[in-house]
């Protein structure tokens, strides 16, 4: 049996025109300067059929045959034992296909939902405090030359906060000693686009804005915020944000052959911070360790109820009235029901991606159960409000 195409000497990209012929088991490439090659057809590598590619048959002696015909390819290593239409039988055959096709997707799936958290959440943890310092550096850069102004605050007001956070919070519910936390306080839009909003960079730097401040009504409600960001940076869930969105870029950029915006990656995590906030689960996670440490210290986690309701109704443009929403608290309290609020979480683009706002205020009066009953280790879930 004969095959017609093209030989290429070893380590030469220059081919001539040549005619494989297969005879019992040996094969003899000939061109029109007599044999080139000859040997076992065992020993040669056939590359697999797909679809009408042409084939190519490396030789033992390094060199190379490329073929167009592929029918021929197959008859002569089958006829010597070789099966070279494996994957050209699964390509023919579309149950094969859409088997194949609902495994790359799964696979696909399960890679992104659980195999990717697990791989960042391992970098994240492993990465020395130092990355955390200089992302959480370019990251505040980036938040003030886009979004935020100078606080409008009394200074006297943000003093403080800032000595009762740095005597009373830190050193107390601290858990990473390394983490050098600084507060810092930030207008973020003016009068009724005005942003109620706190946020924690893995340096251990925390921002407050200036509406969320205005809010508050007593420490509690801004401790209890405080120390749910202070468990964001505990944690390392910023960490984990930047490393994400960076194998996610480099994954991208393999599939696509795009590299031009390798150079960005990481730095996007301002504009992650304030566009789609944190995932549910590490919302969840922060909020755990808020509760926990605010029973310890004797802080009554409803105060978190508290704010959380009033940032969300101020999101939805509603008027804050603090005697009527402490009645509604009072109400609520008594009729085991939370004030009524829409179920509509959206806020703008970042309360969105949050767990439901009113499973959080449930959650936090869970805890202010275990608080008002002397409780100091009160697992989430266990407990309903009475």
């Amino acid at each position: 049996m004969e095959l017609v195409g093209k030989w290429f000497e070893s380590g030469r990209a220059e081919s001539c025109e040549a005619t494989l012929i297969a005879n019992g088991g040996e094969y003899r490439v000939v061109t029109i300067h007599g044999n080139a090659s000859d040997g076992l057809l065992a020993e040669v590598l056939v590359s697999d059929r797909l679809g009408n590619l042409e084939r190519k048959l490396e030789l033992p002696d390094g060199s190379l045959f490329a073929t167009n015909d592929n029918d021929g390819v197959d008859d002569i290593f089958t006829g010597v034992g070789r099966d070279t239409q494996l994957i050209h039988k699964i390509e023919s055959n579309w149950r094969w296909v859409a088997v194949a096709l609902i495994l790359t997707i799964a696979t696909t799936f399960a890679f992104f939902r659980w195999g990717l958290p697990l791989i960042t959440h391992s970098v994240a943890q492993a990465l020395p405090h130092k990355t955390g310092e200089l992302i959480g550096e370019n990251t505040l850069g980036f938040l003030d030359d886009l979004f935020f102004e100078p606080s409008q605050l009394e200074q006297a007001r943000q003093d403080e906060i800032r000595e009762h956070f740095n005597v009373n919070l830190v050193p107390t519910h601290q858990v990473d000693k390394d983490i050098s936390y600084t507060l810092h306080f930030r207008a973020w839009g003016e009068g009724d686009d005005a942003i109620p909003n706190a946020l924690a960079l893995p340096s251990g730097d925390i921002i407050l804005t200036d509406k969320f401040v205005q809010l508050t009504v007593n420490q509690d409600e801004v401790d209890s915020v405080l120390l749910h960001e202070m468990g964001h940076v505990e944690h390392r869930h910023t960490l984990e944000m930047v490393t994400q969105s960076t194998f996610m870029a480099v994954i991208l950029a393999v599939f696509s052959g795009d590299v031009t915006g390798a150079g960005d990656m990481g730095i996007g995590l301002g504009s992650l911070l304030v566009t789609t906030g944190y995932s549910r689960n590490f919302e969840s996670e922060a909020d755990e360790f808020a509760f926990e440490h605010m029973l310890k210290a004797g802080i009554d986690p409803s105060a978190f109820a508290t704010i959380m309701d009033k940032m969300m109704r101020f999101s939805q443009d509603a008027d804050i009235d603090e005697n009527a929403y402490a009645d509604a608290i009072s109400i609520a309290d008594e009729s085991s029901e939370l004030p009524n609020t829409t179920k509509d979480d959206s806020w703008a683009d970042y309360l969105s991606t949050h767990p439901n706002t009113q499973q959080r205020i449930l959650r936090a009066q869970r805890y202010a159960v275990c608080f008002r009953e002397g409780i100091s280790d009160c697992v989430s879930g266990r407990r309903e409000v009475d």
